[in-house]
This record gives C-alpha cells, structure tokens and sequence, in this order.
C-alpha cells in the first residue's frame, strides 16, 4: 500500500525520532511504544557534541530513504533540494561528521537527480529556485565549481521569465497559466532576489 505524504512524512519523523533518541545515555523504557517517544525525548542534550550527535543519528535515518539511482530522497524532487540544503550547511560546521554522507550525496545528487528532471529543470520555478540555493551551499563548503555552475544555469531559467506577470516577480509554473497564491509569489520573490545576490558574490 503507497503512503500518502502526510503519513510518509509522519513515519519517517516518527523512526527518526526513535533512532536520535537511541543515542541518549539512558535504558530504554518498558511502557508501549507510543509512550516511549514522549518518555525518551524528555531528555535533552547537555553538550555541544551530544547535540551533534543526535543531529548525525537523524540524518543516518533520513539516509535510509535515499535512492543512489535517483539522487534523491524517497523520489520527492524539491524536498530533496532541501535536504541538500540541510546537509550543505550541517558539513560546514561539523564536516568531520557530515562527509562521510556528503562525499556520496553531493556528487550522486549531481550526476543522477537531472534523469528525472533534466538540468535540474521541471518548470515550476519554486522547485526549481530550492535546487540553485542548494548547490549554491553544496559548492560554499566544497569549493567545487561545477556546484556553483550548476546553480547559475537554474537560476537563469527563473530568471529569464522575471517580470512577465502582470504584478511582477515570478509565474508559478511554466507555461504562465496560473498566477502564485501571494505566499508562494513571496517564496518565489525571497528565492529569487536572495539567489542573485549569492550569485552575484561568487561569480
């Protein structure tokens, strides 16, 4: 049976919380599982590194629904570009424990993610601005210019459509057949002028 969203993203939250929680210097209760969770996340960190720990628990959980063949998580295409993001910025301040994962994701990610969309291009340009913040902070903490270039090249998919609607910023999609919701017209428009000056500071 598939699962929707919804559920998906409650049992993967679920588990990861279970796995994090294992870490805790602590026996495992014997009440039943649903008052486990409650029982163990009472427990918090008491130090910099247990909170690291904890945090490199999570993503070898979340690692458990990466697709090598795809480059992506679960088959989810923008979500995965967040999650690079996630890992991106927790490797520049804990590389010792990011690279192990990242030395795999960064460039399997580049390779295999454009089989289902090529160029990293699906034609609604949220999802596609989410890619371009992501390999811009993928390259900031592997100074690999392939990252950066990739990055520039979806950026100008969104950009080359800036301004055609008739209040301004973005589309939603392209072809322009609905106009955004005034939420994702400012998602859209915080993506896109924040990706033109990330660029701009690295080109």
């Amino acid at each position: 049976m598939l699962l929707s969203l919804p559920s998906l993203v409650l049992t993967a939250t679920l588990t990861a919380l279970i796995n994090i929680s294992n870490a805790l210097p602590h026996s495992l209760p014997s009440s039943p599982f649903y008052e486990q969770i409650g029982s163990r996340l009472n427990k918090r960190a008491s130090s910099t590194e247990q909170y690291v720990t904890y945090a490199a628990a999570g993503i070898d959980q979340m690692m458990t629904w990466y697709d090598v063949s795809t480059g992506l998580w679960s088959n989810y295409w923008w979500n995965s570009a967040n999650v690079l993001t996630m890992l991106a910025n927790f490797q520049e301040y804990f590389p010792s424990k990011a690279t192990p994962t990242t030395n795999l994701v960064f460039p399997t990610t580049l390779e295999n993610a454009p089989k289902t969309f090529p160029g990293f291009i699906n034609g609604f340009y949220d999802d596609e601005l989410w890619w371009a913040l992501a390999w811009i902070d993928v390259f900031d903490v592997t100074g690999n210019q392939k990252y950066l270039d990739i990055a520039a090249s979806i950026f100008e998919d969104a950009k080359n459509v800036w301004g055609d609607t008739p209040c301004g910023g973005l589309w939603y999609f392209s072809p322009p057949l609905l106009p955004l919701s005034p939420q994702n017209h400012k998602t859209n428009l915080e993506l896109q002028v924040g990706q033109s000056t990330y660029l701009c500071r690295r080109r």
